[in-house]
């Protein structure tokens, strides 16, 4: 079962540099042009889907919407659990607006890095919960030969990819999320634990133009 994990195309938000956690920025015209360049690459690829969910955030949706109608994949379906991490009070800010508003943010341990709960976000354990929630349905609702494609974001992408490809999964695993790229895992039995191999990634500088 090949499972294709994308990132949204760059946001209004992310033109800003702002945190955008939970607010709901749409794609900017620069974050449409990468969704339909990816589109195009993933059916340039033979890349097919059974299922297409999407995090119902609109830069997430409207990507997912530009691979359906492009790539030819199913209307998508909006999936609750694959939402952005919930920031809180750091939504909306700058990094260097964070940096004055909240000094003690950057010099987190790392262990404290995935969790916004002290800032009225949401906790490490929680976005963790909702992804293995998600991971044990795609696991359990869909056939080997099936393939299924997820649009969500950085924040959420980076915790799944811990939780699917690494067992015991590690608390940080250093990778660049970037917008539109592209992983695809392999999901295999070890040892009796159905688990997922990362079998490679793509980033949008290296679909073409």
């Amino acid at each position: 079962m090949p499972v294709y994990l994308i990132r949204h195309g760059q946001s209004l938000g992310n033109s800003q540099r702002v945190y955008q956690g939970r607010l709901d920025f749409p794609l900017a015209e620069e974050g449409v042009a990468q969704a339909r360049l990816l589109a195009a690459w993933l059916k340039a690829q033979g890349i097919v889907a059974d299922a297409l969910f999407t995090s119902p955030l609109k830069r997430a949706h409207q990507t997912a919407e530009i691979l359906a109608e492009i790539a030819g994949f199913p209307e998508p379906r909006i999936e609750p659990l694959i939402e952005e991490y919930a920031a809180g009070s750091l939504e909306g800010l700058t990094q260097e607006e964070i940096a004055h508003s909240f000094p003690d943010y950057a010099g987190r341990p790392l262990d404290e890095l995935g969790d916004f709960a002290k800032y009225g976000g949401e906790s490490y354990e929680d976005m963790q919960q909702r992804c293995r929630q998600f991971i044990a349905h795609v696991q359990d609702s869909f056939t080997p030969e099936q393939s299924v494609v997820a649009v969500s974001h950085g924040g959420c992408l980076y915790q799944m990819l811990k939780l699917w490809c690494g067992w015991p999964a590690p608390r940080h695993f250093f990778t660049r999320v970037s917008n539109c790229c592209c992983f695809r895992l392999g999901i295999r039995e070890v040892q009796g634990l159905r688990a997922a191999q990362l079998e490679w990634m793509v980033p949008i500088e290296l679909m073409g133009q």
